[in-house]
């Protein structure tokens, strides 16, 4: 069961990638990994939706990037560059046209 929703990815009413390590911390979701650190980022999505970029550290850092829906978003792309897994869950039909393309 989800503990909590990232809802805050605008700063200044601009979409942007949020560092949430401490969120997750806080919520006891770093026990088992304690080495890493988690960002946030705005994704193109009929709501206000996020991709998450979770960084391992130390000298072999690996970056994993999961994000649900989206249409190409320069955020997520920029947050995920060089990253080792890319998990991109979707979920429209093929024969469903995204609606909100004028918005991005």
């Amino acid at each position: 069961m989800a503990k909590f929703v990232v809802t805050f990815l605008y700063v200044n009413r601009t979409p942007a990638c949020i560092d949430v390590t401490k969120l997750f911390e806080e919520n006891g979701l770093l026990a088992a990994i304690p080495d890493i650190t988690v960002s946030a980022c705005k994704v193109n999505h009929t709501s206000d939706a996020g991709g998450y970029i979770i960084t391992t550290k130390g000298p072999k850092s690996r970056k994993l990037v999961f994000s649900g829906d989206t249409t190409p978003c320069d955020l997520l792309i920029e947050a995920g560059k060089d990253a080792d897994v890319l998990v991109h869950e979707a979920t429209f039909d093929d024969d469903r046209e995204y609606p909100y393309n004028d918005l991005f």
